[in-house]
């Protein structure tokens, strides 16, 4: 795991175990090896599927369940982060 993916994991792990955040963080990996590095479940099942990049390089976007993706990298990992955190903890 990246330097990036090590910070930016952290920083949700911690927001997770707020009070008022009720919401679960899990690793994504299927079978076959494609995965996804973070998934984000609220308590209303909503999930958010991160998937962390250094550079700006797209991604597939394949998690079986209903869900909303990004893709992180150095340019837009502060506004992706925030929104994040801040829609789950609705």
């Amino acid at each position: 795991m990246s330097c990036l993916k090590t910070l930016l994991f952290q920083k949700l792990k911690s927001s997770a175990k707020t009070p008022n955040a009720k919401q679960t963080l899990y690793f994504y990996r299927e079978y076959g090896g494609r995965e996804i590095d973070v998934i984000i479940e609220d308590y209303k099942k909503n999930y958010t599927a991160l998937e962390i990049k250094i550079t700006g390089d797209k991604t597939k976007d394949f998690f079986p369940l209903p869900h909303t993706f990004e893709t992180i990298n150095t340019s837009n990992y502060f506004e992706i982060i925030s929104r994040s955190i801040g829609s789950t903890n609705k």
